[in-house]
């Protein structure tokens, strides 16, 4: 196992236990918020579990990255200042909320 691939078996390992833990499945609605490595590795993995994933996070790269992985369904700025009630409004299914929020 190279040091790279290897380098990610514990990142990895957490965003699995979470999204298991969390019951996300296929059309659960998720929210990660946090777009580090883990954030990012929780996106994959919750869309990879049929998950619509809005990620919410400020570095414009980290919002880019989540989206070039195919990983999301919107990426949301959160320094624009947007409230809770904006998000759920703007990005949650008929504005309901989400069924699962991760941070």
């Amino acid at each position: 196992l190279s040091t790279e691939l290897a380098a990610f078996c514990e990142p990895l390992a957490i965003a699995l236990r979470g999204v298991l833990e969390s019951g996300v499945k296929n059309s659960t609605s998720v929210a990660i918020i946090g777009l580090g490595p883990i954030g990012l590795l929780l996106c994959k993995v919750a869309s990879l579990q049929g998950a619509q994933v809005v990620a919410l996070g400020r570095s414009p790269l980290k919002r880019q990255l989540a989206e070039s992985f195919g990983a999301v369904s919107a990426c949301v700025n959160i320094q624009e200042g947007l409230d809770a009630a904006s998000i759920r409004q703007k990005y949650a299914p008929q504005g309901r909320g989400f069924d699962v929020v991760i941070e």
